[in-house]
């Protein structure tokens, strides 16, 4: 939880304290939060395009808040998106996080009492190939991207990544640069008029771009907010 001692913001959620026994430590949570994105998502509430992308940009924001923090969030998905009354987004959970680009010994400490990531199909494709590589992942900020576009994804269809598909092997993900697929997608742009269709079809955009298989390929955090911020206060004057 020390690590969230750098990254005051309004869309992470504030931790307030520790309260420790043994090795373990839990951090103390003081903002009262509505809930998480996966349990809206897969629950029956009506959520409009307007606020998807609210989401969307609240999600973008913090992540290009650690960034700039030299801070890699690491294994994001939409159960560790608190949400408040509002909607308003509360980034959860940095069990995970490494601080990057900092080689002094307080954040070597820091990063030393973080959890190992344990690959799985939110992890960059790099990522998940190393667990059969005998080298390390050079651990970036384009990892929190590629994670960022299967959020994206859930978001958009309101399914979870791969639902009824067949599950991939790593080897398709990596090699053969396998994705979610953009059937749902399409038959809900489908589905779709005016000002809804261009949210969802945006909001498709930035998913592709973030899911590229090269790294240097996606876009960076503050990139996705740059596109994000002027199209959302478009929409708004409608």
């Amino acid at each position: 939880m020390k690590i969230l001692e750098y990254c005051d913001h309004p869309n992470i959620q504030k931790c307030h304290g520790e309260i420790r026994w043994s090795s373990q430590s839990v951090g103390i949570m003081l903002e009262q939060t509505k809930g998480n994105l996966q349990v809206l998502l897969l629950g029956k509430q009506d959520v409009c395009w307007d606020e998807r992308l609210q989401i969307a940009k609240g999600i973008a924001d913090a992540l290009s808040h650690l960034h700039s923090k030299s801070i890699v969030r690491n294994a994001i998905r939409t159960e560790n998106v608190a949400l408040s009354e509002t909607k308003e987004v509360k980034l959860t959970d940095f069990r995970f996080a490494r601080v990057i680009n900092n080689r002094s010994p307080s954040m070597e400490s820091l990063n030393r009492k973080q959890k190992d990531l344990k690959p799985d199909f939110y992890s960059e494709p790099e990522l998940q190939h190393s667990q059969y590589l005998t080298t390390k992942v050079n651990i970036g900020p384009w990892m929190d991207v590629y994670s960022y576009a299967m959020v994206l994804y859930e978001l958009i269809t309101r399914k979870q990544i791969y639902e009824g598909e067949k599950t991939p092997c790593i080897f398709d993900i990596v090699g053969n640069s396998k994705r979610p697929s953009l059937d749902p997608v399409n038959k809900i742009l489908e589905s779709l008029k005016s000002q809804d269709y261009e949210v969802c079809k945006f909001l498709k955009i930035i998913m592709e771009r973030c899911w590229q298989p090269e790294p240097e390929k996606r876009p960076t955090m503050s990139e996705g907010d740059y596109f994000l911020q002027p199209f959302r206060k478009t929409l708004l004057l409608h």
